[in-house]
């Protein structure tokens, strides 16, 4: 008993502190900011928000799901069941969060209009804050992928693997945003926390395969490709479909809500039509979650 209190006082304060670095990397951010122009540091904030949303519904939900299963894998060294169910999680989470990526850039200046032009908010800051929900999305996929290879790493009690990893992450964060705000602005500090969190990602997979060997990436290609061609696929159509609406008669507050819940109604069946002809697995398995209430091993 008092084995397991030390191992948990050991691995608490790396994962502590790991987890705090997402925090500094706001901090640093909202810092960088402070030195633009007016605004800048509530654009990102408001842009901010817009993606931690889909990122906290299915990732985070994947983790919380899938870290029992994890937790008794790597106890019981059953190393091929871990990758089994990180790569299962990871197409899961992909196929639920790279559409929700392509929709926010697609939508993005009409998202911001409706949640927040109001007030002072006006159609300029609509655009700005539009501007780093554009880089922001861009490294959704990251932001997700990134849950789940920290709860491979905890599961596996590496908890300063991923610290180490952070402050990495942290450092590039912080250089690339002074470089990139230079020439973008406050779209460069969001370009530059999206990249840091690839570099993230690249590092604990890295990290991981010294550990443990392969975890299957050249396997999950093909759902990962297949993914992707249908998010741009549904990307292209709402695109267009949200162009022709624009230009439609009319104006306020319901008709910009209503074009917006169309487009979004028409990206959803787009890319499940196209995951459909794709004859993907992952959208049988979540058809079975959702509507069979079957639990998917």
């Amino acid at each position: 008993e008092t084995d397991g209190l030390g191992r948990f006082g050991h691995s608490a304060l790396p994962v502590m502190l790991g987890g705090a670095t997402y925090q500094i990397n706001v901090l640093l951010g909202t810092l960088l900011a402070s030195y633009l122009a007016a605004g800048s540091v509530s654009y990102l904030f408001y842009a901010d928000r817009l993606v931690q949303f889909p990122l906290g519904i299915f990732a985070i939900s994947a983790v919380t799901l899938m870290m029992p299963d994890l937790s008794r894998q790597a106890a019981e060294q059953r190393l091929d069941a871990m990758k089994a169910s990180f790569s299962h999680a990871l197409r899961l989470v992909w196929f639920v969060t790279l559409p929700a990526m392509v929709g926010l850039i697609v939508l993005r200046e009409p998202i911001v209009a409706i949640l927040f032009e109001r007030g002072a908010f006006i159609s300029n800051s609509t655009r700005l804050t539009a501007d780093a929900l554009l880089w922001y999305s861009t490294g959704l996929w990251a932001y997700a992928a990134l849950r789940l290879l920290l709860a491979m790493c905890y599961a596996l009690q590496d908890a300063y693997g991923p610290l180490k990893a952070a402050a990495v992450r942290m450092v590039v964060n912080l250089g690339a945003g002074i470089l990139l705000m230079q020439c973008m602005g406050h779209g460069g500090i969001a370009l530059a926390a999206s990249l840091s969190a690839m570099l993230n990602v690249v590092l604990l997979t890295v990290m991981l395969r010294r550990r443990i060997g392969p975890l299957g990436g050249w396997k999950m290609l093909p759902a990962a490709g297949r993914i992707a061609g249908c998010s741009i696929l549904m990307g292209l159509s709402v695109h267009g479909l949200n162009s022709w609406l624009a230009v439609m008669p009319g104006s306020g507050t319901a008709i910009e809500v209503g074009r917006v819940l169309f487009c979004v109604i028409a990206g959803v069946a787009v890319y499940m039509a196209a995951a459909f002809l794709c004859r993907s697995r992952e959208l049988r398995i979540c058809w079975a979650m959702v509507f069979q209430r079957k639990k998917i091993s």
